[in-house]
């Protein structure tokens, strides 16, 4: 379970390292990411279907959460942490891929993962917080 705390430190670490470094590229993604058409930026969540994987989301904002859901980012969308465990577990012993949305803080999923000995195959915390001036950063209550 530590390696996947791990890793989502290391994801927020990169993710942080390219707005300190190079700013002025970071806004170039973004601007490429924007203008991306939405069939290729769901392909990165399908890759972890394809591939068979248990993957997980979080996204504080509600409608964000459901506008993701809405639009096919994300197969299934809850705010309750026994669900979604008992979801993940469901698709293990089922074999079956399947993404989902946790609408809440990302710490919080990760806290509830931790305690309960769950791991997922991919986890990602969608939260704008390289949106700073619409919010970004959410401490956890």
């Amino acid at each position: 379970m530590g390696d996947i705390i791990v890793a989502v430190g290391l994801v927020l670490v990169i993710e942080g390292l390219i707005w300190a470094l190079a700013p002025d590229q970071g806004r170039r993604l973004l601007a490429i990411a924007s203008s991306a058409p939405n069939e290729a930026l769901k392909q990165a969540g399908w890759a972890a279907v394809i591939a068979g994987a248990v993957c997980v989301v979080a996204e504080v904002n509600p409608e964000a959460a459901v506008k993701r859901h809405a639009q096919g980012w994300v197969d299934e969308l809850s705010d309750d942490l026994d669900w979604i465990l008992g979801r993940i577990e469901q698709a293990r012993c089922a074999g079956e891929a399947v993404s989902i949305a946790y609408q809440g803080n990302v710490v919080d999923l990760l806290e509830c993962l931790v305690e309960e000995g769950v791991s997922v195959d991919l986890g990602s915390d969608q939260t704008s917080l390289h949106i700073p001036f619409t919010g970004g950063y959410y401490p956890v209550d």
